[in-house]
């Protein structure tokens, strides 16, 4: 085996290592962002939740003062 094919080897295993760090760093990226809308959807729907709540405490309310003007 000559000099420079040893040379284009490394270069070839150095460029393949390389590349299987991009390839982690893209998981790891992907993982990260589904986590991270995981959490923003979890906090959406508990302020959706908590608005829905307010609105029918509302309306509750209205309606028992509506039944208590009544009598």
């Amino acid at each position: 085996m000559s000099v420079s094919n040893s040379q284009g080897i490394n270069t070839l295993l150095d460029a393949e290592r390389e590349a299987a760090k991009i390839v982690q760093k893209a998981k790891q990226y992907r993982v990260q962002r589904a986590k991270d809308a995981r959490l923003e959807a979890t906090k959406e729907i508990e302020n959706i939740k908590a608005q829905k709540n307010a609105e029918y405490q509302s309306f509750v309310a209205q309606v028992l003062c509506f039944f208590k003007s009544g009598e």
